[in-house]
């Protein structure tokens, strides 16, 4: 993921042994530029950039939850920024009612929720740009959407609904297994 960026009076070339590399290399050449035009310069400063990530894995971490759900088109911003600051990872929470499953649609129609051609289609984005889609998908506890049906409510911890299912209840995990089911083929 290293690469090396150097600019002269005359010429811009950046070195890579990989693509991902590359890339990151167009992405701090953009930087300048973007940084130059702020200052009103007309030309960049000659330089060498010598650059490589000390992390192995790097990036934001969105949260959200209570119909505050970001679109696709806003999760793509978040991607493309994300990858301009050679970010790798985007982790992205998910409750459970932000996701809409096949084997019960109904689980959450009160909320902006997503489909799996939607999640699909999110994972492919971002891998364009290097960064993985990392799925943190809250199970246990903020599930009050799916809680409050009656098919469910005994799943809960008090066994009358509420936001957390039992840890102890082997149907509650079920539940659990077929939403995870659905929700990982999404992100590849």
């Amino acid at each position: 993921e290293g690469y090396i960026l150097s600019i002269t009076e005359t010429d811009v070339a950046i070195e890579a042994a990989t693509e991902q590399g590359l890339f990151y290399g167009l992405m701090t050449l953009g930087q300048l530029l973007n940084a130059a035009a702020a200052w009103k310069k007309e030309a960049l400063p000659c330089l060498r950039i010598v650059d490589w990530p000390a992390l192995a894995m790097r990036g934001p971490h969105e949260d959200y939850g209570r119909n505050q759900l970001p679109t696709v088109e806003d999760h793509k911003r978040s991607i493309r920024t994300a990858a301009r600051f050679k970010a790798n990872t985007y982790y992205w929470f998910i409750e459970p009612d932000h996701f809409v499953y096949a084997f019960d649609p109904e689980i959450s129609t009160e909320y902006d929720r997503f489909t799996f051609d939607e999640i699909r289609e999110l994972a492919a984005y971002a891998r364009e740009y290097y960064v993985e889609i990392i799925p943190v998908i809250e199970l246990l506890g903020h599930m009050e959407m799916t809680l409050r049906h009656d098919r469910y409510k005994h799943l809960s911890e008090t066994g009358n609904g509420g936001g957390t299912l039992c840890p102890t209840s082997d149907e509650a995990f079920e539940l659990v297994r077929n939403m995870i089911d659905e929700i990982a083929p999404a992100f590849g």
